[in-house]
């Protein structure tokens, strides 16, 4: 595994470890998908999670991919994980 997913991986599963509370917001278009997760745990400390490019093309190889959006599943499905989602309404597309 590309050490910059394992390294997203690890924190994403820290913050199920940890019921680490979180901010969430993503980007993305409802025909094309998510191009980018992101998480604040404070003030100063959040983690970008790229999926796709501007014209896009995948991001991480097919095993790194899976292995980011098993992560960003378990954090997102987690009900210990509390999360404070910026612009709910349209998340949820």
């Amino acid at each position: 595994m590309n050490v910059a997913a394992q390294e997203i991986c690890e924190r994403l599963y820290g913050f199920c470890a940890n019921h680490t509370k979180v901010a969430h917001d993503i980007e993305g278009w409802p025909k094309t998908g998510v191009s980018v997760c992101s998480f604040a745990w404070s003030p100063h400390e959040a983690l970008s999670v790229p999926l796709a490019h501007l014209d896009w093309r995948r991001w991480w190889s097919p095993d790194d991919e899976a292995a980011i959006m098993s992560a960003l599943r378990a954090v997102l499905e987690d009900p210990m994980v509390p999360k404070i989602v910026h612009n709910g309404s349209y998340e949820m597309f």
